[in-house]
């Protein structure tokens, strides 16, 4: 059962219908207007305009408390990044120029075993150590795919406070980009247990493709969250957008 809070000034707002997509409201005021929804939690009913609240993953913290967390996730996932550029450096073949990225991509099994074979080479500077290496840096990751997808979400969510009571649409892109980075997370985590599947020796077609896949999903959905901090910062910094937002 979804539950609606409505504040209003106005005695007359009464709700009309109920649907199998939310809840239709009306506010007879001077200028009418309609809402429909399923995911909308709070409204907030002015003279001339509605200011709509989405749910986003960080409903539970205060507003000073997400910007607080936006700062330690983003120094824990710059120290994890260059912790995994350390651990990868062994996985940097002639079959696998890019390590675990290349690993990623293989797409198919041949070219997943024939990196798997190259770490294990004994001419390597890590003497046939990769494949070690390699289940470090997947290990990892998976700390790292929480700490990432957090501060990335954290960061849209933030940023879309800036425009809450200025453009509906970019307030309502952050919301979806940060639960975005939710699937991101379950898409790198999908991803590193097909890999591990591979490097323990695993000759299924379904193991690469899956993680090629969920790699190039991922991929997407960070890198639509990171141009939109980026696109969002520099329209807070230079065109002025200020939203006075409170989280209740």
């Amino acid at each position: 059962m979804k539950v609606f809070i409505i504040t209003t000034p106005y005695r007359d707002f009464h709700i009309n219908r109920h649907g199998r997509s939310g809840v239709f409201l009306s506010a007879t005021t001077n200028h009418e207007s309609h809402i429909s929804t399923a995911i909308l939690r709070d409204f907030h009913i002015k003279k001339n305009d509605i200011v709509m609240k989405l749910l986003h993953p960080f409903e539970w913290l205060s507003h000073n408390a997400q910007k607080r967390a936006f700062i330690a996730l983003a120094i824990l996932t710059v120290v994890l990044m260059a912790s995994l550029q350390i651990l990868g450096m062994p996985l940097i073949t002639k079959s696998a120029p890019y390590g675990i990225v290349s690993f990623e991509f293989a797409g198919d099994q041949i070219q997943a075993q024939k990196i798997v074979e190259s770490w294990k080479l004994k001419d390597q500077v890590y003497a046939g150590k990769g494949q070690v290496y390699a289940g470090l840096n997947l290990g990892l990751d998976y700390l790292f795919l929480v700490i990432y997808s957090s501060c990335i979400g954290l960061g849209c969510v933030l940023i879309s406070q800036k425009f809450v009571n200025q453009t509906g649409f970019l307030f309502s892109t952050g919301i979806c980009l940060a639960w975005g980075q939710v699937v991101a997370a379950l898409l790198d985590s999908l991803e590193n247990y097909a890999l591990i599947q591979v490097i323990l020796g695993s000759m299924k077609e379904f193991w690469p493709v899956m993680a090629l896949w969920c790699a190039s999903l991922k991929f997407i959905l960070i890198a639509l969250g990171i141009v939109y901090l980026v696109a969002g910062w520099f329209l807070c910094r230079f065109q002025g957008f200020n939203s006075h937002y409170q989280n209740r």
